[in-house]
């Protein structure tokens, strides 16, 4: 931890630099209902605008000034609600009472690692520093960046220089490679999907070409057979859709709450496009089906049913 107001100026003054924030990173250990957990807890200003955190309607939340935001995750893991009074200890804190109670005062969704939130200067009196600083973001001139990171990587008491374009494209990439695992996934449900119908199709006219064809041989036209036989099969696909919305995102949610880590947290949030495309892909492959199923029954020879019937 550093004195922020010399931070500040230092690098405040470095050619380039368009806005300085202080930022403190300290750890912890949370603590709730005999449940603890090991984390980061980040303080920063209160109308910050280079460190954002995002609600789960996408809007900006300040940090609060009396208590803490915890992550989802780790409200789930700690069972915490907000209103609860938890318990942290760090190395950090300076006073012989170790252990300080800070409120919670809501939660925010965070899909990579898990952490908490406080007001910077809240953060500081709570540990007995109130003048605390471990990170100082920057919005720098691109060009001044090599000479920035030249100056200060090797710099005595600072530990590294990230650049906050190459982390995202780092990110971007990892997350690609997930896109594509996730998309060979979905094709192959799109692939499966389309097989058990057609082939569920089929093999239904299949055992069932002696009362299609006894329907023929009492005077309907293949038209009116083929409408029984699409009745029937979207009497049967359209509730079986409306039910596959809620056991899509039961099941969502079970996957989400198996592979999620204090590393990487799977969001269950679902995009209603989703539906519709399955939707959409569903009917298209009952309609395939169909298409089939009439060509099927005007290939019905109605002599042979005639002679089975006799």
């Amino acid at each position: 931890p550093r004195n922020r107001d010399k931070a500040l100026w230092e690098l405040n003054r470095f050619p380039g630099v368009k806005k300085a924030e202080p930022l403190a990173e300290v750890p912890v250990t949370l603590k709730n209902k005999g449940r603890e957990k090991n984390l980061v807890i980040i303080g920063l200003p209160r109308q910050n605008s280079l460190y954002n955190i995002i609600d789960k309607k996408g809007n900006t939340v300040e940090p609060p000034e009396n208590g803490i935001l915890v992550t989802e995750r780790l409200a789930r893991v700690l069972d915490i609600k907000p209103g609860d009074t938890v318990y942290i200890e760090s190395p950090y804190i300076k006073e012989k009472d170790k252990e300080k109670q800070v409120q919670v005062m809501g939660t925010v969704p965070q899909y990579v690692g898990i952490n908490g939130y406080m007001e910077l200067n809240s953060l500081g009196e709570l540990i007995g520093q109130r003048d605390i600083t471990t990170s100082v973001l920057l919005a720098v001139n691109e060009k001044q960046m090599p000479e920035l990171q030249e100056k200060y990587g090797n710099a005595q008491i600072v530990s590294n220089v990230l650049n906050r374009k190459e982390a995202f494209l780092k990110m971007k990439e990892l997350m690609e490679s997930y896109s594509w695992s996730f998309l060979i996934l979905a094709l192959f449900g799109v692939i499966t999907s389309f097989a058990v119908i057609y082939n569920t199709s089929i093999i239904s006219l299949s055992e069932r070409s002696r009362e299609l064809a006894t329907m023929l041989v009492i005077g309907m036209f293949p038209s009116e057979v083929l409408s029984v036989v699409t009745l029937e099969q979207w009497a049967i696909a359209l509730p079986a859709m409306m039910v596959g919305v809620p056991l899509t995102k039961l099941l969502l949610v079970g996957i989400a709450y198996g592979t999620s880590s204090d590393m990487f947290t799977m969001p269950t949030d679902m995009d209603p496009l989703s539906f519709i495309a399955a939707f959409i892909i569903t009917s298209a492959s009952i309609i395939i089906a169909q298409k089939a199923a009439a060509r099927k029954i005007n290939t019905l020879k109605l002599t042979d049913v005639l002679r089975e019937q006799s």
